[in-house]
């Protein structure tokens, strides 16, 4: 299992139009959710998982809100002027290495769960993640081309709506046509996910080794991006630079009123941030 944690969770909550302080504040029963999904946890590791939680909560709550509020209340500064390709990979640059440094405060919390398996819980892992990659790739698996491209543009539109509200018709007319440069990708994440997850597998059988499991684990983590295969890299560089110019573009040619939303969005998210940062 990839964890990535809080950052990515309130991504989702962001790009669903969820409350952000209803979801942050939440966050924490939202993995456990997650975690579920792949074990029973025990009475001893589901007290391991929910201490180790809150205090990843609260160094994320302390140290990750200010930043993002940060980000934000600079990102709506400059809207106005536009926003360059160049801007877009710098926060996306941004985001990776949030990323990494929670899945960083994760790596022990996850050696110490997954050293702590029996038996029964490990083989019970291979048929709940078969089922995780089969809903990661459904979204495409049984879609023409045309139809993913289309998906793809629909769901880049959606998420835009959250924070610009409706796009018009020359921006929706825009979104499909790059759409025809997107290419089908979730079906390949699914089967670099199986090979990701069968070397962790491999991995379990020096799980009561905790040293030796949690060298190797941090090893394989490390090395994820060997598992992608040529194709997937290939993939993934393509629709990444095709995120980046059509979020560029998009958010440089807003409508005054979608401009003015978009800003006032992103000064009560930071805003919102900010707070969650002082709670407790």
């Amino acid at each position: 299992m990839e964890v990535r944690g809080l950052l990515a969770v309130l991504l989702v909550v962001l790009l669903s139009g969820c409350s952000v302080k209803i979801g942050y504040n939440n966050i924490d029963r939202i993995i456990r959710w997650g975690v579920n999904d792949y074990i029973d946890l025990n009475f001893a590791q589901k007290e391991v998982l929910e201490r180790e939680l809150d205090l990843i909560h609260s160094w994320h709550r302390k140290n990750h809100l200010p930043q993002y509020a940060a980000v934000t209340r600079e990102l709506a500064r400059k809207l106005p002027d536009g926003v360059s390709v160049v801007a877009v990979v710098e926060l996306n640059e941004q985001f990776e290495f949030w990323s990494d440094e929670v899945e960083a405060l994760f790596s022990p919390l996850v050696v110490d769960i997954m050293s702590s398996l029996s038996d029964e819980q490990v083989s019970a892992l291979p048929a709940r993640m078969a089922e995780s990659n089969a809903e990661w790739a459904e979204d495409e698996s049984d879609r023409t081309l045309r139809a993913a491209q289309l998906y793809w543009a629909e769901q880049f539109g959606d998420a835009l709506k959250n924070f610009t509200g409706r796009l018009n018709k020359s921006q929706k007319t825009y979104l499909e046509r790059r759409s025809l440069e997107y290419q089908p990708e979730r079906v390949m994440w699914s089967d670099y996910r199986h090979r990701f997850q069968m070397a962790l597998m491999e991995l379990l059988d020096v799980r009561q080794d905790k040293p030796q499991f949690a060298t190797a684990y941090r090893v394989l983590v490390a090395k994820r991006k060997s598992f992608y295969g040529d194709e997937l890299t290939a993939v993934f560089e393509n629709n990444q630079r095709l995120n980046h110019e059509v979020t560029a573009h998009i958010l440089s040619n807003l409508t005054e009123k979608q401009s003015a939303k978009f800003v006032d969005e992103l000064l009560d998210l930071g805003e919102d941030f900010t707070e969650l940062a002082t709670e407790v």
